[in-house]
């Protein structure tokens, strides 16, 4: 289901672990997967950022 909507041509905004589990690196490892670390330095800039 996951790989479903990451395929789709709609943009998908989500939450992923930052352990080295198989489907995480191959997820991190996308060409269309853009990563942002939230911390308290950015999140508040974060709320205006543009997809």
């Amino acid at each position: 289901m996951v790989e479903e909507a990451l395929d789709s041509p709609k943009k998908v905004i989500g939450v992923i672990t930052q352990s080295p589990l198989p489907f995480v690196s191959q997820t991190k490892r996308r060409q269309d997967t853009e990563i942002i670390e939230v911390i308290r330095a950015n999140r508040i800039e974060l709320i205006n950022y543009r997809l």
